[in-house]
């Protein structure tokens, strides 16, 4: 009847912070997990060491990085060894027994909470590589050609945009 704590770094709080609680619970064992929340290798050895009679603590359902269905597997997996999920922020212990509508509440705010960091995530990685997000920005060489064959040529929307080789939407923000 081992204790297990699990935290993943600085989601949804600082490591040290959850670390404090959940030692407050007694943990043998504790796994720091990377603060990618698609990386689970610590998760994975975590669930293939719990069996009957031992309790996972968590600070928060949040940590698990999940959907609502991957989050029900693990749950199920918990529940299928026999083992015990405290989650502390939640107030969370699952030999208790919780409405179906609270049970549905908590994961519907877990996913969405972890759809939105995964989300972060993915857009930081994308900006590292160098990748630029968003509408790409217009050089003031382009607007001044668009005005200009607006108010000079008297040419529609359409074929400024061709002559610019921007979008209708770009040369309208310009002319208006």
């Amino acid at each position: 009847m081992t204790k297990f704590g699990y935290v993943r770094k600085d989601y949804p709080d600082e490591t040290l912070s959850q670390v404090k609680n959940i030692m407050e619970y007694g943990c043998d064992e504790l796994f720091i997990e990377n603060s990618d929340l698609t990386l689970d290798k610590e998760l994975f050895i975590l669930m293939n060491r719990l069996s009957q009679g031992d309790t996972l603590v968590v600070s928060s359902l949040l940590v698990f990085g999940k959907s609502s269905s991957e989050f029900h597997d693990i749950i199920s997996s918990i529940i299928q060894k026999k083992a015990e999920l405290i989650s502390i922020k939640e107030k969370i212990n699952t030999k208790q027994t919780y409405s179906f509508q609270t049970v549905l509440k908590l994961l519907d705010m877990v996913n969405k909470e972890v759809t939105s960091k995964k989300i972060k995530q993915q857009l930081m990685r994308l900006r590292e590589n160098g990748k630029q997000l968003g509408r790409p920005t217009v050089d003031q060489g382009t607007i001044d050609m668009i005005k200009f064959l607006r108010k000079n040529k008297q040419l529609n929307l359409r074929q400024i945009a061709e002559k610019c080789d921007v979008s209708i939407g770009t040369v309208h923000k310009y002319v208006s």
